[in-house]
């Protein structure tokens, strides 16, 4: 007789660390200091499967620099028939109004 059944669900912790940006978009903020985030999630197949986190404000950042210490933690359950995995982040600035996108 085979073991025929599918290999069993395997579960792991993605762990990534956000230290800094460069090269941000001078155009993010008018007064040429912008105030900076990352947001970050996971997909699989395209559908969430974490909740959005991000870093703390990286308030009045000159020169389009930024710099974090931030640890961002996602438990990943791999399946035999996962689909594909995706790790989106996504640079903001913060403003009172609206949050731009860069």
């Amino acid at each position: 007789m085979v073991n025929i059944l599918p290999p069993p669900d395997q579960n792991f912790e993605l762990r990534m660390i956000c230290w800094e940006v460069k090269g941000a978009d001078p155009d993010l903020d008018y007064s040429g200091l912008a105030d900076l985030y990352v947001l970050t999630f996971l997909t699989e197949g395209g559908q969430d499967v974490s909740k959005r986190v991000r870093t703390d404000t990286h308030f009045r950042a000159s020169d389009q620099k930024a710099s974090w210490n931030w640890r961002f933690k996602f438990p990943v359950t791999l399946k035999h028939n996962s689909k594909a995995w995706r790790l989106h982040l996504q640079l903001w600035d913060m403003d009172i109004d609206f949050n731009d996108y860069a």
